[in-house]
């Protein structure tokens, strides 16, 4: 995952400004995210507090021997 810095930037996801939007690169991460938002592009990246939240699911999403779901 990478990080830009620019003040002023606003989540795709929740709309919210943020001083940092991360580009996430875990496939799992990214399907569980366009399942919920189907418009959100992957390259504009989304807030760090909307990555921490969706990665806090990272339990509901894998399977009993502990491997993302696909």
């Amino acid at each position: 995952m990478n990080s830009t810095t620019s003040p002023a930037d606003i989540c795709p996801l929740c709309g919210k400004p943020t001083d940092s939007i991360e580009h996430i690169t875990e496939e799992w991460l990214l399907r569980e995210i366009r399942n919920e938002h189907p418009e959100w592009v992957e390259a504009n990246g989304s807030c760090t507090r909307c990555v921490s939240y969706y990665r806090s699911l990272d339990h509901v999403f894998q399977t009993p021997d502990g491997e993302p779901n696909s």
